[in-house]
Parts: C-alpha cells; structure tokens; sequence
C-alpha cells in the first residue's frame, strides 16, 4: 500500500511539474512587464548595481515610456528624482533607460542607461 500510495503522489508530481514547466515556457513566449514591476526592478537595479549603487537612490518615478517589446525584451524610459544618500535633502531628477529581458524565472534588468538617456 505505502508503494502504492508514493507512485500516486510521485505521479501528481511529475503532472504538475510538467503543467508548470510548460507554463512558464508559454509566459516566456508572450511576456508582459507591468510598469509597477519594471519600476521596482528598475529602483532595484539603480540602488544596487548601477554605476551610483550605495551613492544615490531613486526616491519616486515621475514619468515612464515604454516601447515595444523585441525577442522578449523592452525598453523603458524612466524620468525620476533621485536622493543622495548621506544627505536626504540633496536631490535632483534624472532620465535613463533601463532595458528588461523575460526569462523563465521572470524578468530581469540587463541594461542601464547613462545620464539623461531616457525619453519618457
């Protein structure tokens, strides 16, 4: 019976794995990036890998554009002010681009861009 009941449990394993592999291959076919997750991945990137990372951090976004998405990546331009860090009070707006790529774990920032390099 206990063999029994692991080739049953093993079995609806596999099925939802299999489900949910083919899900995120289809997601990844057709992806769609929302503007609240690139803002965040966008902030994310900014605060922590960009060329300013523990210097400066985006306060809040002011504009967006996006273009169309090619080979499941997108562009987004972003206008948004920004904060030194060790003096809060000392704070300016910038533009850049950031590029996204979707892959099966979700999407991802490849690419920023330098100073005033978004046209939102």
């Amino acid at each position: 019976m206990l063999l029994r009941s692991y080739r049953v449990i093993s079995a609806a394993f596999l099925l939802v794995l299999s489900l949910h592999g083919s899900y995120a291959v289809a997601a990844s076919k057709d992806p769609v990036l929302s503007e609240e997750t690139a803002r965040e991945l966008a902030a994310r990137y900014y605060n922590t890998q960009g060329e300013w990372a523990g210097k400066f951090t985006v306060l809040r976004f002011l504009k967006s554009r996006f273009e169309t998405p090619v080979n499941d990546q997108v562009k987004v331009h972003f206008e948004y002010e920004w904060a030194f860090l060790q003096r809060s009070d000392k704070t300016g707006i910038d533009s850049r681009y950031f590029v996204f790529a979707h892959q099966l774990d979700g999407w991802k920032v490849v690419e920023m861009g330098p100073h005033l390099s978004g046209h939102p």
